[in-house]
């Protein structure tokens, strides 16, 4: 809106203005923030807006409660364009401008300088219209071709020539000859775009002399009818090709057989041994060992993993997770398709400590970990 009709413009920086101004108000909690009140008057639309009719005037109060009903205004002001400082500026200066400003039109920015502000809202706001034409004309070339009873190769033919009068404009520039509108809508675009396609067929009615005459293109035209589309042709062949390749030997490899369950540490309740490394061994007030060794101590125990004392001084703490790890795999080898010690990734905790370990830090670490 800021870059669209003066008017408009100039009442939803109003209105923006507005509610910054009420959002640094304390109010009583049965106390409303009150709406901005837009003028009752009539406004025209710049000349680009006109159509067939002629110009379009609308009531400036009714137009803007419809355009900001229903919008929070603490979102618009939160919005990024709109929070810059130097945008800001510039948008307070167009609400408190005697003149309504027409920010593509020099000629009423008056003592204003807008030409900053206008660059940076045409990098923010004008790259959708050009995608937004683009999709459109694209649409208008399908609809012109979405008819029943057309084969795939028809159907393409007719799609690259109407979407190319389409795209390259011939048909807006010759229509805007006929009638003086910057804008063709409705009806009119429609009985237009027919009488076109009549100019139009002149060329395709050479083209059919050229390929023998009506007959022969009434005869290449039942042809293509009678063609089966070319997906229906490649689905029997690839069906034929299945059916073929269901019916051979097969050997399965390893890598594709059915081996066990993955269930991940989280889902099932055994703890990630990644994780008992000194890097997360912090130490809590009062205690002699971080919270991985204390676990780690504790489980050996409660696995009756025997360790001498001048191995549990000199063993570090990885050395002692491999042998909580070798003492799992000895339990799991028979149960899961494990071949070597290393294949275990997670444990099932024996100890209390490792279970409030697994309880209270695993999800912390895994997430800190992913990130």
């Amino acid at each position: 809106m800021l870059g669209g009709d003066k008017e408009h413009a100039q009442h939803i920086c109003k209105w923006m203005t507005h509610h910054a101004e009420q959002a640094v108000i304390e109010f009583d909690d049965d106390e409303l923030v009150r709406p901005f009140p837009f003028v009752n008057r009539e406004v025209t639309l710049s000349s680009f807006h006109d159509n067939q009719r002629g110009s379009i005037t609308l009531n400036l109060q009714s137009s803007m409660e419809y355009i900001t009903s229903g919008v929070d205004p603490s979102v618009v002001l939160k919005n990024e364009f709109v929070k810059d400082e130097d945008n800001w500026q510039c948008i307070q200066r167009m609400a408190d401008a005697e003149q309504p400003v027409d920010l593509f039109d020099p000629s009423t920015w008056g003592d204003l300088d807008l030409k900053e502000f206008q660059y940076r809202f045409a990098c923010a706001v004008c790259i959708h219209p050009t995608h937004q034409q683009l999709s459109e004309s694209y649409v208008q070339a399908l609809a012109l071709v979405a008819l029943t009873g057309i084969g795939e190769f028809r159907r393409g033919n007719r799609i690259e020539s109407t979407s190319g009068f389409l795209r390259l404009r011939y048909f807006t520039e010759w229509a805007a000859e006929i009638v003086d509108t910057k804008r063709l809508q409705g009806a009119m675009k429609a009985e237009l775009l027919l009488t076109y396609m009549d100019k139009f067929q002149v060329w395709g009615d050479r083209a059919i002399e050229l390929l023998g005459g009506p007959k022969v293109f009434e005869e290449m035209m039942n042809h293509m009818k009678s063609v089966e589309k070319q997906s229906d042709v490649e689905r029997a062949e690839g069906l034929e090709a299945f059916k073929k390749g269901v019916e051979l030997d097969y050997s399965v490899p390893n890598a594709d057989k059915t081996a066990k369950v993955d269930v991940t540490a989280r889902v099932g309740g055994r703890l990630t041994l990644s994780l008992l490394i000194l890097k997360n061994d912090t130490k809590l007030s009062g205690e002699s060992e971080g919270i991985v060794t204390k676990a780690v101590h504790a489980e050996l125990k409660a696995r009756n993993i025997k360790l001498t004392e001048n191995e549990m001084n000199k063993l570090t703490l990885r050395n002692k997770v491999h042998r909580i790890r070798a003492h799992e795999f000895k339990e799991l080898r028979t149960t899961r398709d494990l071949k070597q010690e290393t294949d275990v990734s997670d444990v099932e905790p024996w100890s209390v400590e490792m279970k409030a370990f697994l309880n209270e830090k695993q999800d912390e670490l895994l997430a800190a970990k992913g990130k």
